[in-house]
């Protein structure tokens, strides 16, 4: 299965079961993705933990107060979907964010909109 199509099932699944705390096994583009996530409330925290030879993520999720209506994986293995600089300005909606991995390193749609870059789309949050 897609690694990072995982993470965001397993934060969606949670959030609608209402379970606070979950583990999944490490990779630098989930921690990146966790890093956007906590960063604009979607989830409380997440520790990264080594446990024999493998790493795993703990994520903490604050079930009341996070914003989740839904989440939705965009690019995938057989189908990448890109952005550029132009298309982020043109979404006026204004609801919810993208997670976009550009040549600055993962970052959200404002914030790739802020420094005028574009990217793969990863994720849609709302």
């Amino acid at each position: 299965m897609y690694h990072l199509a995982d993470l965001i099932v397993r934060v969606k699944n949670s959030h609608l079961a209402g379970i606070a705390e979950f583990t999944i096994t490490f990779s630098s583009i989930k921690k990146a993705v966790l890093e956007v996530m906590k960063k604009y409330g979607y989830i409380k925290d997440f520790k990264s933990y080594k446990e024999g030879q493998f790493k795993y993520l703990k994520i903490i999720m604050d079930i009341e107060e996070s914003p989740i209506s839904d989440l939705k994986v965009i690019s995938k293995p057989g189908r990448r979907v890109y952005t550029s600089k132009f298309e982020l300005s043109k979404d006026k909606k204004g609801k919810g964010i993208y997670i976009i991995s550009t040549s600055k390193g993962v970052m959200s749609s404002k914030d790739a909109l802020k420094q005028k870059v574009g990217g793969e789309i990863l994720c849609r949050i709302w």
